[in-house]
């Protein structure tokens, strides 16, 4: 049985795939599978993966039809053998000792089942962008702090209520590795939010366990015109993000169990409305702005506030 299988699923990302097969060779912990399902792409990635299939013995390949990006990470997830899984999206990439740090991290904590890691962002032909999820003005330096600079155990349920907000320390699945056991008991990728199943994922998890952060870029996530996670993020009916709609699942679900309580949630609603209400009013719009110029964004620095309202209260005081 490998140590860490690596989850590769793929649609039509043929230009891509050479960058990514290449980076997960480079790999200098070579304990691991390579579980690739194709949704019968159209671009020649199907011949690719078989000229490669037939060098390399620890890949297993297979095809699925198309029926929804995360169905597809469901079908590669479903047939790891591997400790521990990595999700490989086929247009992004991993540095060469991405597999050995996180898991040497994650030896030195043997309590815990999710490894999150910093990331790159870089573009079509990977070039390291300066972006928010790697600036330190990005959303999760506001909720974590200083946190963000130093390898530690952080707890699950702050990270569940940062998701809400989008200001938490997971950023994109190529950030992540999480054991096989974390992933049965958080269940698999849901198929019905467009690009933001993850959302709704991450927060499974995250009430679940705590995580290791290791703050050194371990990975990329590459911007694109065709990326996946660009496509059906749009408004549902009645104009609801389908982000939105992953996060009242997710909450939906943390209710259900009892998990959360009602008193909180109330609060959350709360929360959410001025979010929304002041997404772009005049007020918040000056705030960006002079953000910019001094360094902060007021807009994450509110949301964080709220996180650690959270994590004080039951919700049965009135929001101030």
């Amino acid at each position: 049985m490998p140590r860490v299988s690596i989850c590769l699923p793929n649609l039509n990302n043929r230009p891509f795939l050479e960058e990514r097969l290449q980076s997960i060779y480079d790999q200098t912990f070579e304990d691991w599978e390579l579980v690739i399902v194709d949704n019968y792409s159209e671009d020649g990635a199907w011949d690719l993966f078989q000229t490669h299939a037939a060098k390399e013995s620890r890949i297993r390949l297979s095809q699925a039809p198309k029926t929804g990006m995360y169905a597809n990470w469901n079908n590669t997830l479903k047939q790891a053998e591997g400790e521990w899984l990595y999700i490989a999206t086929s247009d992004d990439t991993m540095y060469p000792d991405c597999l050995e740090k996180a898991l040497d991290g994650l030896s030195r904590y043997p309590d815990q089942q999710v490894a999150l890691f910093g990331i790159d962002v870089i573009d079509a032909e990977g070039r390291k962008l300066e972006y928010w999820h790697t600036s330190s003005k990005r959303p999760p330096r506001y909720t974590w702090g200083r946190d963000m600079e130093k390898e530690g155990v952080l707890p699950g349920e702050k990270e569940f209520f940062a998701q809400i907000f989008a200001c938490g320390a997971y950023q994109s699945i190529t950030g992540m590795l999480f054991s096989k056991s974390a992933f049965l008991e958080a269940g698999e990728y849901p198929n019905i939010y467009g690009s933001a199943g993850d959302t709704f994922w991450v927060m499974e998890l995250m009430r679940r366990n705590s995580f290791l952060w290791l703050p050194e870029s371990l990975a990329t996530w590459r911007l694109h015109g065709s990326q996946a996670s660009r496509k059906g993020n749009g408004k549902h009916a009645a104009g609801v993000s389908t982000r939105d709609q992953a996060v009242q699942g997710a909450l939906a679900r943390a209710l259900e169990v009892g998990w959360l309580d009602h008193d909180r949630l109330r609060r959350i609603e709360r929360y959410q409305a001025r979010s929304q209400s002041s997404q772009n009013g005049l007020w918040t719009s000056i705030l960006r702005k002079l953000g910019r110029t001094l360094g902060t964004n007021p807009v994450y620095a509110q949301r964080a506030q709220w996180v650690e309202e959270l994590l004080r209260t039951t919700g049965r005081e009135e929001v101030s």
